[in-house]
């Protein structure tokens, strides 16, 4: 159990130092314009070759949030998101202490990708998931557009998975 208590907070340490790698503070405004919910990259899906984005820099760009379950169902979830503290580092909240949700509903078609991530190289590699593969505290990357109530409707989700320890 302690082996997986550490290994969980090496890893929240990783996705908020890589999520805190993107863009500038201040830069959070959901797609729809109407500000609140936190976005990131450029609602991208793949990279201009047509292919998943091949380390994690380029696959927190491509997203519009990221961060960890809080609550899950087979039709959508709520996230804590990642939040930019100052000097750009990247903050998650721990389990208990959330205290801003974003609600994530999954556009029919929506795709659900493992992205194993070397935390050494920060190489990505991605293996198939599903719906059922969601669960409470798993650490996702979503692509999708915001809604006007900024609500995000999904049409990709990685589950972020680092290796390499």
């Amino acid at each position: 159990m302690k082996h997986k208590m550490i290994l969980l907070f090496v890893t929240m340490i990783f996705v908020l130092a890589c999520a805190g790698c993107g863009q500038a503070a201040g830069d959070n405004k959901s797609q729809s314009g109407t500000g609140g919910a936190p976005a990131y990259g450029n609602n991208g899906f793949q990279t201009e070759n047509g292919e998943n984005p091949s380390n994690a820099d380029k696959l927190f760009e491509i997203s519009n949030l990221s961060g960890t379950v809080y609550e899950f169902t087979e039709t959508g979830c709520t996230i804590s998101p990642t939040k930019k503290g100052g000097e750009g580092e990247a903050i998650q909240d721990a389990p208990g202490y959330e205290d801003t949700f974003v609600s994530v509903v999954y556009d029919p078609g929506c795709t659900f990708l493992i992205a194993h991530v070397d935390i050494q190289t920060a190489t990505a590699t991605y293996k198939t998931a599903t719906v059922e593969n969601v669960k409470k505290q798993t650490s996702l990357i979503i692509c999708g557009e915001y809604d006007e109530n900024d609500v995000l409707h999904a049409s990709r989700i990685f589950l972020y998975r680092t290796e390499g320890m």
